[in-house]
């Protein structure tokens, strides 16, 4: 992934996916290629909305900075996610720092939120399961 950065060196650069409802097919395009796609009556939907990525900043017990990437969670309250070290959302993922070490339970506090690792994943020790200290609505 490759962090945005605004306004772009390049415009024309700028990439979008083409749905074409008459086929059913989807491809990458640039920009540039609209003035080839539209044709009148068509409708054009341009997104320009600031968005954060769903993470959190905390602290391992030992100190070191983490962030909790969230990816989801399971009907029996568990978080997963995605763990990263140093830096922010700002940092191209590639150029991150790896998490600490952690094992399960261990616990990570966030600002008024503290989470307890349930599970690493066996690929990789950055994926892992969390359980929050607060649920439901008091989560939220």
């Amino acid at each position: 992934m490759i962090a945005a950065s605004w306004p772009r060196d390049d415009p024309s650069a700028t990439r979008m996916l083409h749905v074409d409802p008459r086929s059913g097919g989807f491809a990458d395009r640039r920009i540039g290629d609209l003035r080839t796609l539209l044709r009148e009556d068509d409708l054009l939907v341009v997104n320009d909305a600031a968005t954060l990525p769903a993470s959190l900043a905390g602290v391992a017990a030992s100190g070191a900075p983490v962030e909790a990437r969230l990816t989801g969670h399971s009907e029996d309250g568990a978080w997963h996610a995605v763990l990263f070290g140093a830096g922010d959302w700002r940092t191209r993922t590639e150029e991150r720092l790896p998490p600490p070490r952690l094992h399960v339970g261990d616990v990570i506090q966030f600002d008024g939120l503290r989470a307890t690792i349930t599970s690493l994943d066996d690929a990789s020790p950055r994926f892992v399961s969390l359980e929050f200290d607060l649920r439901g609505s008091a989560l939220w």
